[in-house]
């Protein structure tokens, strides 16, 4: 409740009840149309078009906002509904780090023409910003300037591509979706009979929900300051150039360089670019957003239910050791109905059920995972590489500081997958390790033979190969900053060569 209650009393202050009762929405909405009719009748005597256009767009939302709020004061039922559906319990968990993820991709999904005006929106937006990057990158003569325009427009075209993707195919990515929202390997009528065991998984699934949501707070704040970065980084380099940045030229300080055509060399025309770059670069950050959380969370699932393997071997390890007489089947079940094998029975039971399902897991995260990590890699990689080498050719100290800020946060977020993939391969030797240590001399015969299927299965590695290309763990991380480096040492030697 304490998320929602500022909404539940809003609503309640402005619901209609009786006329008697309903003082609150009734002068709301006479301020309300007492302006409008005011702004309406200034729009009609306006001669200007620039302030016509915002007084008629200003007009018409607040319009829209005056009839949302008698849709909830006259039928508040759906907003309650959707209040009751946040504060459900059984919920609370999925939906903190994915409910925004699924909005996002329900907002860009494509269904038909007259259903999807969103993603036909951003698409107009993006391809209008993209033509007109183009446009400036065959006339631009310097060479620094269209390494960087071309740069950009690569990645804004993979980063278009990859929305285009999910809007019209979102089955891959609600699959990821689905992995991270699923339930845990154990539940609590597993252990009914012993509290203490569930005590120590509650312990654990609240220490991974924490983390969960400071990495969470982390990537939010990556992702932000790299956007606000993208949205700076011109105007800051052109201001550290000292360079007089006059909008009849053209050469104007928008967040990717843009083309203007003859005669449209004003402020409204700035504005209008502007404004359009910089929603292209929110919504594109949006994106990366979305990339990234459809890597790092189903890896942060994996890990979390090999941990819950580990757990369970370890009570198996305590509770049945080596020589335990009571292993013994009982020769009167009347007297003994629930024995020790019956226990073992049920735990091994529920170890090999909790690896098949980390198997079908590791499975879906693989095949629907590959590509996001693909884009996402080449996008780091081409701004890095562009990245490094203006640090190397920069003539200011404050410049080079400048790119090898953008360099670092770029290459963190690249970390960020990496890192995760390298705890998830670690996992096959801390899985086998906790399978030889397992007390097995003493056990059964389908104890061993079950221990040794696992073992097996063990022997083949968990590990995300993004077709075949590399392994995601630390040492291709090194790799790829060494390519990145070297790229950038070679682009900056031949610049020098050439001006030698």
């Amino acid at each position: 409740m304490e998320n929602t209650r500022f909404v539940r009393d809003y609503i309640n202050l402005l619901k209609y009840d009786k006329p008697n009762n309903s003082l609150p929405i009734l002068l709301v909405s006479t301020n309300v149309f007492v302006m409008l009719i005011n702004c309406f009748t200034a729009i009609r005597v306006e001669k200007g078009v620039e302030k016509f256009l915002l007084a008629a767009s200003r007009f018409v939302s607040n319009c829209i906002l005056q009839f949302n709020i008698f849709n909830h004061s006259f039928n508040p039922g759906g907003v309650m509904k959707l209040l009751e559906l946040i504060e459900d319990d059984s919920l609370v968990i999925k939906m903190e780090n994915t409910r925004f993820l699924r909005d996002y991709i329900n907002l860009l999904k494509y269904d038909k023409p007259n259903n999807s005006l969103p993603i036909l929106l951003v698409s107009t937006n993006v391809f209008v910003m993209l033509i007109n990057c183009f446009t400036a990158i065959k006339v631009e003569k310097d060479v620094e300037k269209f390494l960087l325009a071309a740069s950009r427009f690569v990645t804004n075209c993979i980063l278009q591509f990859n929305i285009f993707n999910h809007s019209f195919n979102p089955g891959g990515v609600m699959k990821l979706l689905e992995l991270i929202e699923d339930d845990s390997l154990v539940r609590q009528h597993d252990f009914m009979d012993r509290k203490d065991k569930w005590t120590k998984f509650e312990i654990f699934y609240e220490k991974k929900r924490k983390s969960l949501k400071v990495k969470c707070r982390y990537l939010i704040i990556i992702m932000t300051m790299a956007c606000i970065s993208i949205v700076i980084e011109r105007p800051i380099n052109l201001i550290l150039s000292k360079k007089e940045i006059r909008i009849e030229s053209g050469d104007w300080p928008t967040p990717h360089v843009s083309y203007t055509p003859a005669g449209l060399e004003s402020w409204s025309f700035f504005c209008y670019l502007f404004s359009s770059q910089v929603l292209a670069v929110i919504g594109f950050c949006m994106e990366g957003y979305l990339m990234e959380c459809c890597i790092w969370m189903p890896t942060e699932k994996l890990i979390a239910d090999f941990e819950t393997i580990y757990i369970l071997l370890d009570d198996l390890a305590v509770d049945f050791p080596v020589k335990n007489e009571n292993l013994k089947e009982p020769t009167n079940s009347k007297i003994v109905p629930i024995t020790k094998i019956e226990t073992l029975k049920a735990d091994m039971r529920r170890v090999i059920a909790c690896h098949q399902k980390i198997s079908r897991n590791f499975r879906v995260c693989a095949d629907n995972a590959t590509f996001t990590i693909i884009t996402v890699t080449s996008m780091i990689v081409i701004e890095a590489c562009f990245n490094a080498y203006r640090t190397l050719q920069s003539n200011t100290l404050k410049e080079a500081v400048n790119f090898a800020i953008l360099f670092v946060l770029v290459n963190l977020l690249l970390l960020f997958i990496f890192n995760n993939g390298q705890r998830l391969s670690n996992q096959n030797d801390i899985l086998r390790r906790y399978l030889t240590e397992l007390p097995w001399i003493d056990k059964p015969r389908w104890f061993r033979q079950a221990v040794h299927m696992m073992m097996i299965r063990a022997n083949v590695d968990i590990q995300l190969k993004p077709y075949g290309i590399f392994v995601l763990d630390l040492m291709s991380f090194k790799e790829v900053i060494k390519f990145i480096t070297s790229a950038a040492n070679v682009f900056y030697t031949i610049k020098q060569t050439s001006k030698t």
